[in-house]
């Protein structure tokens, strides 16, 4: 298939308007064309949100009916900011057709928007659609909801039914799963209870650490299930195949390993190893199997094996550089092959003896910082052989056979409950489309509705989001005019613990994914958000990082170079200052400082791990403030609602409606804002009044003599406009009460349920 024309897109222009675009605006340009598929790749600050918008609106511009066109996002915020911004670009274009708004200065981004806006609004007219009165027809889901949308439209089909609702403690309903199918060690009728007693045996009778480990599994069935369901035949596993996939993990990972050892030390270390087996090493025969395994006498390790047979070999190789726990070796002896300098019979030997053992230790010495290839070697000793002994497989086909049960428990448990979880809604959703070769009704209508798809954060899909993204877009062919496109950044990938898996957009990049679909891989490299000193510093830095190729068996991510926009500013820079171990007081301190040297009118953004982190530094700024207008700061979604002064102030207010005799929230009523008295005035009214109520005595204050002359002229002004307020509101609170107390009694002894008025009864 032919790559689109990116410059079909492109208005001509001189080469000075070319150098005014950013550096990747001919993919941006591409990316805004109707006739074809994308994956985007967009990086932090490159405006993929923009993009994704523009493509939208230039969908919009051309279908008969807003439906066919969708966007899904993984979250509600980010769904409600698309439908915004995406209704807001058609305010705006409507408003300057009226000619009432002032002429606006528009940077070339929003110019396009706005261009591709007025094409809506007149697509929006030819078609009778007023969006504008009814922007609910702009659809703009969450995959979540996506996917309960489309099971609940045929719950027959879906298997989900009508009355279930999403759990709020899915752990819950997991671990009752669980413990429902550990259960079966009492029920000797039961064949899997000697699953059980066999996996129990094999972890030391834990109980609830398997238990914990369902419930966890249960989590996650949707990374497990269908291949555990694949992998069964008959009342067994088919071993031969999870040996075969577990060789293709092993073997990656020692090529892996095998790259981050220095070529030159794979040469120079086998002379050392001849050495050693002429001399006694206790390790003799395991050298000896290490030298054949590349070749004999005259090998090089360069020509060692990289399959799971050689590991052995490997692990010898990485025994004579590394101990036991894991670090360089420091010294060697006799039993490794190098015996002591005084062994040797005359000053000749002793001396060739002495010279060995130094060029060992130098060799030790010369790679003993080499981070990368410690964390190689330690790899390697954790890499297991690519089969299973009887024993241990006899034990993870019970393993297998348990969470199958357990999957089944699951599903009565939601019957029973009424509750499903994420995962359900979307593998129920997915069966509602029914298969390739048999789609549903609802697949066929969602086929005719939905002609263009995109996929907003695509790097946080799961696996079951995939199956229901393939399943919607099943029988799509490239120009056929129905396209997909993808838009996210590996490299942001943070939802792992939401069952995302990064692996699937490098998938999806590299085209074996929507193999039915032609997705052309498109990268934005311009960050418009930082300075010239911050891309440099990050474009410098994390290729350090992260691994140097991308790996999807692995889910690594490869960093992806960036690059500023047009005329970006070259002032800022990135400072580092590393603690040993954490101290929030230090990190405060620092922090304040660093704030301390800015200047009065810029601003700082502070990120933390959590709430609890910020305790410190908060407390600091707390304390600076008060003097200094530069640490005043806005802690976004950091107070519980409940911790708010207004809702501390309101919840103080009820309570001593509620019970004029409470003292200590009628003291603060009174001292909350909205009556505000002194430290002073309180102080005078509690005076000598230990067990009075506290509404009597201000009541008294305000209005008749008692404490009032001993008030401030402001205290005394804020009672008596806010006190017989107060006390309406308590008077009325006890009729209220008496009324219902009353009319409880009255209706019990047999009168009418009804009466309007107490002084009626």
């Amino acid at each position: 298939m032919n790559q689109p024309d990116a410059n079909a897109h492109i208005d001509a222009s001189s080469a000075s308007d070319n150098l005014s675009k950013p550096a990747d605006w001919q993919q941006r340009e591409q990316g805004r064309d109707l006739n074809h598929s994308y994956i985007v790749q967009a990086p932090a600050g490159s405006g993929k949100t923009e993009l994704l918008t523009q493509r939208m609106l230039a969908l919009l511009s051309k279908v008969e009916n807003p439906e066919e066109v969708v966007a899904i996002t993984f979250t509600r915020k980010a769904a409600a900011e698309m439908s915004h911004r995406l209704i807001g670009r058609l305010q705006a274009a409507a408003l300057s057709l009226t000619g009432v708004a002032e002429a606006e200065s528009l940077q070339p981004h929003e110019q396009i928007s706005r261009h591709l806006a007025l094409a809506v609004l007149q697509n929006d007219d030819r078609q009778g659609w007023s969006l504008l009165e009814q922007p609910s027809r702009l659809r703009i889901r969450t995959i979540d909801g996506l996917s309960s949308e489309l099971a609940r439209q045929l719950p027959v089909l879906s298997g989900l039914g009508s009355g279930h609702k999403i759990a709020t403690d899915a752990d819950a309903l997991y671990r009752m799963a669980a413990t429902r199918t550990m259960a079966v060690i009492e029920d000797f009728d039961d064949p899997l209870r000697s699953d059980v007693t066999r996996v129990l045996d094999r972890y030391d009778n834990g109980y609830d650490k398997l238990v914990t480990l369902l419930t966890s599994m249960l989590a996650n069935r949707e990374q497990w299930l269908g291949h555990l369901m694949d992998a069964r035949q008959g009342d067994g596993f088919n071993r031969a195949g999870l040996e075969l996939a577990l060789r293709t993990l092993v073997q990656a990972q020692l090529e892996d390993a095998r790259a981050a050892i220095p070529e030159e030390l794979l040469g120079i270390m086998p002379r050392f190893h001849r050495f050693a087996i002429a001399h006694g090493a206790e390790q003799k025969q395991a050298l000896l199997d290490l030298l054949n395994a590349c070749g004999g006498e005259d090998c090089d390790f360069l020509d060692l094996p990289l399959n799971p047979e050689s590991l052995p070999h490997w692990c010898t190789f990485i025994d004579s550089l590394y101990t036991k726990g894991g670090g360089m070796r420091a010294r060697i002896t006799k039993k490794d092959g190098f015996p002591a300098q005084s062994s040797g019979k005359d000053a000749i030997e002793k001396a060739e003896l002495g010279q060995w053992k130094d060029d060992i230790s130098a060799v030790f010495e010369a790679y003993r910082d080499n981070t990368q290839m410690r964390e190689a070697a330690a790899l390697i000793r954790t890499l297991p052989m690519p089969h299973y002994q009887d024993e241990a497989w006899e034990s993870l086909e019970s393993l297998m056979r348990i969470m199958l049960r357990a999957s089944a428990q699951w599903k009565l448990v939601m019957a029973e409950s009424g509750e499903v979880d994420f995962g359900e809604i979307a593998s129920r959703a997915i069966e509602s489309l029914g298969h390739d070769d048999a789609p549903s009704d609802l697949a066929l209508r969602m086929d005719y509705r939905i002609q263009h798809l995109l996929v907003d954060e695509f790097q946080d899909t799961s696996a079951n989001q995939i199956r229901l993204l393939r399943r919607l877009t099943a029988g799509w062919a490239e120009g056929d005019g129905r396209t997909l496109f993808l838009v996210g950044d590996p490299m942001q990938s943070i939802y792992r613990f939401r069952k995302a898996e990064v692996s699937l957009f490098i998938k999806a990049w590299d085209g074996d994914l929507f193999d039915h679909i032609h997705l052309i891989p498109l990268q934005l490299t311009v960050n418009f958000r930082s300075t010239q000193p911050v891309v440099e510093w990050v474009n410098k830095t994390f290729p350090r990082i992260m691994p140097p190729a991308s790996d999807p068996v692995m889910g690594a991510v490869a960093y992806s170079q960036t690059s500023t926009k047009p005329g970006v500013g070259s002032n800022g820079l990135v400072d580092v200052h590393l603690q040993a171990e954490r101290d929030d007081e230090a990190e405060a301190d620092t922090m304040v400082a660093i704030i301390g040297d800015c200047h009065p009118k810029e601003t700082t953004a502070i990120l933390v791990r959590s709430r609890s982190h910020a305790q410190a530094l908060l407390a600091k700024l707390d304390q600076k403030k008060r003097h200094d207008d530069r640490y005043r700061y806005q802690a976004i979604q950091f107070t519980p609602l409940a911790e708010t002064t207004v809702i501390k102030d309101l919840v103080a207010l009820t309570l001593a409606l509620i019970q004029p005799a409470d003292r200590l929230n009628w003291l603060a009523t009174l001292r909350a804002p909205y009556i505000g008295l002194d430290l002073n005035d309180l102080d005078t009214l509690v005076a000598g009044n230990s067990e009075s109520i506290m509404l009597g005595t201000l009541y008294e204050a305000s209005i008749g003599e008692g404490n009032a002359h001993l008030l401030s002229d402001n205290g005394l002004m804020r009672l008596k406009r806010t006190a017989p307020i107060l006390q309406r509101a308590v008077d009325q609170h006890r009729r209220l009460s008496t009324r219902t107390l009353v009319q409880s009694t009255w209706t019990k002894l047999g009168g009418p349920a009804c009466v309007d008025n107490v002084s009626e009864l």
